[in-house]
């Protein structure tokens, strides 16, 4: 794909004016250069802060915090849970640096915002945006994380930001309705390289079709549902994953979850779990089979459930989908 200057300066102006960074910031930026998240990096020169790229990693990070007094910190939830484990474990690490966290690719629950807010006494943004749009286009800002009710959201789009939900004919969907979310930005590339067919399917009329299924509230706050190509359909009923994820994430005794479908001869793909369990846990497959059948439909429990040390990340941070597949699939 192709970005612009243009494009790279704008977007970091307009996390600088989301974000209220300040000169005397000093980030953390903990994402590959390559990822779209390292337009962070520029916002960082566009405000006049200190930036520090260091590795995804608890020492690397609080030895940020603890030495260069780090006040903002980019970082996926997968990492943010490690740094989380680490604090539990050292207790008297001083992180008073630190007046902001930010975080993407995927979101938290209130229990693990719960839990980064009993070790951050600072603001969390969550960002939500795609590659093609030089990432954000949403954001959910401090003060909505206060608010139970909007932490499933990604919250409100960005300065200069259009967002809408449209069904499969385009037709524009209801507040609360399942559709696929598309962006008028004004980072939005102009093309893919070298490939005018999926340019002339993903953008129309300078509005870019994300792929994300998604829907927004009544206030205009965006919920995203999944990726078109993770929805799983058993028996022919539509399941989605981070629902899924979401309901085993309310179990104490569960640290991290990803969920995917694998293939099954009877209803074409069943749920599948692979799970970490928390510190000390010895929660089974069993119990969390019953806790999902509980708060949602019995078709949507993973019918198969595998408990790992970590799950699988690849270079960016995010869950590495395929090889959470291939606990099934190589059995």
């Amino acid at each position: 794909m192709i970005h612009s200057v243009k494009n790279i300066v704008l977007k970091a102006l307009i996390l600088v004016n989301t974000g209220t960074w300040t000169q005397d910031d000093v980030y953390l930026l903990t994402s590959p250069l390559f990822h779209s998240s390292c337009v962070g990096l520029f916002a960082c020169i566009a405000a006049g802060a200190t930036c520090i790229i260091g590795k995804p990693s608890p020492d690397g990070i609080i030895n940020a915090v603890v030495k260069d007094r780090a006040t903002r910190i980019g970082v996926v939830p997968s990492v943010l849970n490690t740094i989380l484990d680490y604090l539990d474990e050292h207790p008297d690490v001083d992180c008073s640096s630190v007046r902001c966290i930010e975080y993407g690719a995927a979101p938290m629950s209130a229990q693990q915002i719960a839990r980064s807010m009993r070790h951050f006494d600072c603001g969390f943004y969550q960002y939500y945006g795609m590659t093609e749009t030089a990432a954000t286009v949403t954001a959910l800002l401090p003060a909505h994380h206060l608010d139970e009710s909007k932490l499933k959201s990604v919250g409100l789009p960005v300065l200069g930001t259009r967002i809408k939900v449209v069904n499969d004919s385009g037709g524009l969907c209801e507040p609360g309705e399942i559709g696929e979310i598309v962006v008028r930005h004004p980072c939005t590339i102009n093309e893919y390289l070298d490939n005018p067919e999926l340019t002339k399917s993903a953008i129309h009329d300078e509005w870019y079709s994300s792929g994300d299924l998604g829907y927004m509230d009544s206030e205009g706050f965006l919920y995203i549902v999944d990726r078109k190509g993770d929805l799983i359909i058993t028996g022919g009923e539509n399941v989605y994953p981070k629902e899924i994820a979401s309901c085993i994430m309310e179990l104490p005794g569960v640290a991290d979850v990803a969920v995917t479908g694998v293939p099954d001869e009877r209803f074409g793909e069943a749920v599948m779990a692979a799970v970490v369990r928390a510190a000390g846990s010895d929660i089974s497959a069993e119990e969390i089979q019953d806790h999902c059948r509980e708060h949602m439909a019995s078709y949507k429990k993973p019918r198969y459930i595998y408990f790992v040390d970590a799950l699988p990340l690849n270079s960016t941070g995010k869950v590495d989908k395929k090889a959470v597949k291939s606990l099934h699939t190589d059995k």
